[in-house]
């Protein structure tokens, strides 16, 4: 279609395309169009198509259709089957004549110019304009604006040209008969060109002018309108997308790919993605990482304040898990994160990471802490805190106590369990380490089992932080800590070592003599795996050679890091598995040079040992770093733990120094179960669970004194928080009294009786006694039972959603602090406090999808700014992030 016409100078007069000029019968004359699919698929010759507006798909604002057949013309080109499709779907055929090319205009004036249109294509110019007047139907938007006025074989029609680029297709609808206003074959068109997800989601969107202004215009210059809706992330969304321009939508999923993915803001700018992003489309908008770097900020602002809102207005208390940090960059944080049920699921994310540059004290965690509370305006919902066992953690919870009234205290302590199953498995392995020495320390030692031993263990520190960093770099950071609880202990944390201290001289020499050959074994295994790992041309190459031939997988042995037990476990796991290739590189008689690292028939059993002792503390905190780690688990857990310590410490099979140092390990077990006696939160939680209630104590033969205490924990905290007041029982006694009088009568002519008063006033209080009445039931999830029997519990549920909601450990804080090592790169060392503070705040409520459409697109509005390379220190005003007199003033 020829630009700057107007559809007047387009009409064609009446029968002109029927009548033949210079004495032969002119062919006719063609439509740019090709099949029913789009022609964008192929570049070959095709026949043209006009669809003719015979079958329909009604919308809103079309008249009822009436059956009509298709028009029939035949053509010698086509063949009889695609002659009868094409007919039932309503098209016709029309051959390509001399003279017609894709690049016209596909119907044509015959020598008549604009000046000489008859007064008939006045008008039909003016009968357009009213119809368009008339067409609101999304469908509408698929198709150019500029329609033009056709008439065929003496039948006046309008031709809608497809709006998508490259396709060029006309559909023609006849004006003269009972479905004029039809627009079947619009739609027919439409989801054969753009597809049916398309059309589907565009009718949802209602008006044809908007969804063209807004939404086809702009995308078909870049990407098919198909690729748009099928965004699936985007269209299940709430908000509708129809009024955000091209632009916009750029900057705003830019925010959601580097604060989700933890790329570096330059991203956007590096050459390999702009060439992907503009293949083909050169103007296709990028922002700049200046841009898309306050962007996030902004975006973090604006979902700060919503959240906010969201937790002031949540009917529950809110529980929470702390820790600090100090990053790769040297700056030191504290991570907040704030945990309660949402329609029967936890719901845990992160509510602030703050910088505290200064002494992580008691006292200054403490009122780190309760700011964060203060500016969210949450801290008279505060539940429980849990947090680990550094003796700076149990500070804070005192000074807590006296600046946060709705906390209670260590009554109200929770104590990460996975920190507790750190220290004892710790408290185990740790017994066996041996710190490396240099040689001339080694020389003037008189023992010679000592010395073979730490002539053994020469430099094997720094081999040891050459793993770590090793360890690091394929895993891309910490790994485990995306998975689960970070199990590095620093040594000030290994508690072993007073049990050690609290032994008598001779009884610690005695104990040194039994764990020598455990530390022999441990030494020779992990020097071994240091030198395959570290010799890339010899030994590595002949390790792959020697699996191979042993028909054993294709890896390597884990590198262990002595202050990470899991690392130790893992490596006594795989080295069983590959005993035979070990055995065979560290033969003496073998090429290799590691035969002083052969390992004996009894150094095996003694690693065996080891790893079936620490299997369950592998398998403990694999549970509890789960999504749904249950409060109510811990005791049952500690239980069980503490039952296989106990029968291994007297298991006769094992190794006396095995034994001796499981001992020890139960110690330190039993010091962390007493402090639980400290805290009401377990002893509730576990009463609150279906599956326990009080039945799992008296099974567990606990004294019967000890269970009513952990009784009257409950019914205490559930007087105090959760029983209705008597005046709203009265008051809702009353208005169902009210109901039941019968219209008309005397309301004092239907007074309660004492005894009915007397019945309701203890029906809360019974919840507890109706509750634990009951058996104890199986369930996955303890929050959806609660949800499920809320109606039959209304006070109590209440409670048992709240304790129950409270985490068990802190693993979400430790996934915080890891991606935050992804995030904080070698070259990435100069971002700021508060651009890591918003990237990872923002990526947490990305994923959880608390981010919302308008957040982004509120910043993506702001004007652009101009491209800095730099992701140095910001320059930001004090209080941009503030956000609690705001919401008070609401």
């Amino acid at each position: 279609m020829a630009s700057g016409k107007s559809s007047a100078a387009k009409a064609k007069k009446p029968g002109s395309t029927s009548k033949p000029t210079g004495g032969k019968k002119k062919p006719a004359k063609t439509e740019k169009t090709a099949g029913q699919r789009c022609p964008r698929r192929t570049q070959k010759k095709r026949k043209a198509v006009v669809l003719s507006d015979s079958e329909s798909e009604a919308d809103e604002d079309d008249e009822p259709l009436e059956d009509k057949p298709p028009p029939k013309k035949k053509q010698k080109a086509t063949s009889r089957h695609t002659k009868n499709k094409l007919e039932r779907d309503g098209l016709e055929i029309v051959e390509d004549g001399p003279g017609s090319a894709d690049d016209e205009e596909d119907v044509q004036d015959e020598g008549r110019g604009e000046e000489d249109a008859p007064k008939d294509d006045v008008d039909s110019e003016k009968e357009l304009e009213r119809a368009r007047g008339r067409w609101r139907s999304p469908i509408y938007a698929f198709f150019e604006e500029d329609v033009v006025v056709d008439y065929k074989d003496d039948r006046k029609s309008h031709l809608f040209t497809c709006a998508a680029k490259g396709c060029g297709i006309r559909v023609r609808r006849f004006l003269d008969t009972k479905d004029a206003a039809s627009s079947g074959n619009l739609f027919k068109h439409a989801r054969g060109c753009w597809g049916d997800e398309a059309v589907d989601r565009a009718i949802k969107f209602g008006d044809a002018n908007v969804v063209r202004e807004k939404l086809v215009k702009p995308k078909k210059e870049s990407k098919s309108i198909t690729e748009f809706f099928n965004q699936k992330a985007i269209m299940d969304r709430s908000e509708s997308l129809v009024l955000t321009q091209s632009g916009v939508l750029h900057r705003v999923w830019a925010v959601r790919w580097v604060a989700e993915d933890l790329h570096p803001f330059k991203m956007v700018a590096d050459r390999g993605f702009l060439m992907i992003a503009k293949s083909g489309r050169p103007g296709y908008y990028v922002p700049s990482p200046t841009m898309v770097s306050r962007d996030v900020k902004v975006v973090f602002i604006a979902t700060r304040k919503r959240l906010a809102k969201m937790l002031q207005g949540y009917s529950g208390k809110l529980s929470f898990a702390s820790d600090a940090w100090t990053s790769p960059n040297h700056r030191s944080f504290i991570a907040v994160t704030v945990h309660l049920e949402v329609k029967g699921r936890p719901l845990r994310m992160l509510l602030d990471l703050v910088e505290l540059a200064k002494s992580h004290t008691g006292v200054n965690l403490a009122v780190a802490f309760r700011d964060v509370l203060h500016e969210f305006g949450i801290e008279s919902k505060v539940l429980s805190i849990t947090l680990d066992n550094a003796s700076n953690n149990n500070k804070m919870v005192d000074h807590l106590a006296r600046i946060l009234a709705a906390f209670e205290g260590e009554y109200h302590h929770t104590r990460c369990f996975a920190h507790v199953t750190q220290l004892v498995a710790r408290g185990f392995v740790g017994q066996f380490e041996v710190k490396g020495v240099k040689g001339e320390d080694v020389d003037g030692l008189v023992d010679d089992d000592v010395h073979a031993l730490l002539k053994l263990a020469e430099n094997m520190d720094e081999e040891e932080r050459e793993a770590k960093r090793i360890r690091e770099r394929e895993h891309g950071g910490d790994k485990e800590l995306e998975e689960g609880w970070d199990d590095s202990v620093e040594e000030d944390d290994e508690e072993w070592v007073s049990e050690v201290a609290s032994l008598t001289d001779e009884e610690r020499e005695e104990y040194e003599k039994q764990i020598r050959p455990v530390k022999m074994a441990l030494v020779k295994l992990r020097k071994f795996s240091f030198k395959i790992v570290n010799s890339s041309t010899k030994l590595l190459p002949a390790w792959r050679t020697v699996t191979a031939d042993l028909k054993l997988p294709n890896r390597l042995l884990p590198r262990d890091v002595r202050t990470r037990w899991n690392s130790t476990y893992d490596m006594l796991v795989e080295s069983l598995i590959f005993r035979p290739a070990i055995d065979k590189m560290s033969d003496p008689e073998e090429e290799y040079g590691l035969g002083a690292y052969r390992l004996k028939k009894k150094e095996w059993t003694l690693l065996e040992q080891l790893a079936d002792v620490l299997k369950v503390f592998k398998h403990a905190t694999e549970f509890f770093s789960r999504e749904t780690p249950s409060l109510a688990t811990v005791i049952p857990a500690m239980d069980y733990i503490d039952t296989t310590l106990t029968n291994q410490a007297r298991d006769e099979t094992l190794d006396k120094a095995i034994q001796t140092a499981v001992g020890m390990a139960k110690k330190i077990l039993s010091k962390y179960y007493k402090l639980t006696d400290l805290s009401a939160t377990y002893r509730i939680a576990m009463i609150l669970h279906p599956e326990y209630k009080l039945r799992y104590f008296e099974e567990a033969g606990w004294s019967r004194g000890w269970i009513q205490n952990a009784r009257e924990m409950l019914e205490e905290q559930y007087d105090f928080q959760y029983k209705p007041e008597e005046g709203d029982e009265d008051s809702q006694q009353s208005d169902e009294d009210i109901k039941a009088i019968p219209e008309g009568a005397n309301i004092f002519d239907h007074l309660p009786s004492v005894k009915s008063t007397r019945k309701l006033a203890s029906a809360a209080a019974s919840e507890i006694e109706r509750y634990l009445s009951t058996g104890t039931v199986k369930v996955n999830n303890p929050l959806k039972w609660w949800t499920d029997n809320a109606a039959l519990y209304p006070n109590l549920s209440h409670m048992a959603l709240d304790y129950l909601s409270i985490p068990a450990t802190a693993v979400d804080v430790e996934r915080v602090f890891s991606k935050g090592r992804l995030c904080l790169s070698h070259i990435r060392n100069r971002l700021s406090a508060q651009t890591t503070r918003a990237l990872l705040c923002v990526g947490e409520w990305s994923r959880l999808d608390l981010v919302h459409m308008d957040d982004i697109k509120a910043a993506a509005a702001l004007p652009d700014l101009p491209e800095d390379e730099e992701e140095s220190e910001d320059s930001v005003q004090e209080g941009w992030d503030r956000i609690h007199e705001l919401l008070a003033s609401k």
